[in-house]
């Protein structure tokens, strides 16, 4: 596996990014083959995995937690989650927090 630097942050991360849009439920995947999968790719060096709270509703996002649990290795997690007004694309001349407000935690209901 080749790793780089993300941008400025100085993680090396793998060529390869892992995306679990497929495990959200919505392919009719199945958890312990999605485990299994995921065990795979860090083994073969993967460290790099892409998600999103809209992929079953944070399903994706709980089966990637299981394998970071049970790893000793650092990995690497680019999620996204949808704004707090539910509005997107975002619009430029909108203030951040109007979007995500410092009050917005992984509990508040969108």
């Amino acid at each position: 596996m080749k790793y780089n630097k993300l941008g400025r942050t100085g993680f090396e991360v793998s060529d390869i990014a892992y995306g679990l849009w497929g495990m959200s439920g919505w392919s009719g995947s199945d958890d312990k083959q999605s485990l299994d999968s995921l065990q795979l790719s860090v083994d073969s060096g993967c460290n790099f995995f892409d998600t999103a709270w809209a992929y079953g509703e944070g399903k994706s996002d709980a089966l990637l937690g299981e394998t970071m649990v049970r790893n000793q290795k650092r990995l690497y997690a680019a999620s996204k989650i949808p704004p707090a007004n539910d509005k997107w694309p975002a619009l430029p001349n909108i203030n951040i927090a109007t979007y995500f407000p410092p009050t917005m935690s992984s509990s508040t209901p969108i």
